[in-house]
């Protein structure tokens, strides 16, 4: 990769933004090694570069950016079970994409955990959170007709800060059975 090259798209890219949609949040999918740059070096890159929010895969990644101190926002884009690694990316402020109502569950188990651990001179942060909806495709999320559960299970928890509602739509050319209406 050129990095002159990259900085150049990188600029395209935010101008674009700044000028048509100001208040959209533009995030660097540095996953899988940063697609073989160098998953450390890659996301400083952007950084300097006025990057400011990075998506990951796997747990692995999300804290060895935090290990290499990067402070900015790392939003893991698959589902974490395993309560360990959950319990890890809440103490390490990384935002999670959360697509049924069992990980919901969990992570609020784990926030009472970690809010019970913590030293009571230190404020417990919201957990950030993506809302991932499955458009029916049978991939990954919340089924788009149990949305208002969903909506009312994340009310009901205070320490749990819905920032989005994220979902791939995809358009099947010739298609008569495909209604992309919820979009």
């Amino acid at each position: 990769i050129n990095k002159d090259n990259l900085r150049h798209n990188i600029n395209l890219i935010k101008n674009k933004i700044a000028k048509e949609t100001p208040d959209v949040k533009v995030y660097a999918v540095v996953k899988s090694n940063g697609v073989g740059l160098g998953l450390v070096e890659y996301t400083k890159f952007l950084i300097e570069n006025g990057i400011n929010s990075f998506a990951v895969a796997r747990f692995e990644e999300a804290i060895d950016l935090r290990k290499a101190e990067v402070e900015n926002e790392i939003l893991m884009l698959t589902p974490v079970i395993d309560r360990n690694e959950l319990k890890t990316l809440v103490q390490n402020n990384v935002t999670l994409t959360i697509g049924s109502l069992e990980e919901l569950k969990l992570l609020k188990e784990i926030i009472e955990l970690v809010k019970n651990e913590s030293n009571k001179k230190v404020e417990f942060k919201k957990v950030k959170v993506h809302l991932k909806i499955d458009t029916g495709f049978g991939r990954y999320g919340f089924l788009y007709s149990d949305l208002v559960e969903i909506l009312s299970s994340f009310k009901s928890s205070n320490w749990v800060l819905l920032l989005l509602i994220r979902y791939n739509l995809y358009i099947i050319k010739h298609s008569t059975s495909f209604n992309p209406s919820f979009a």
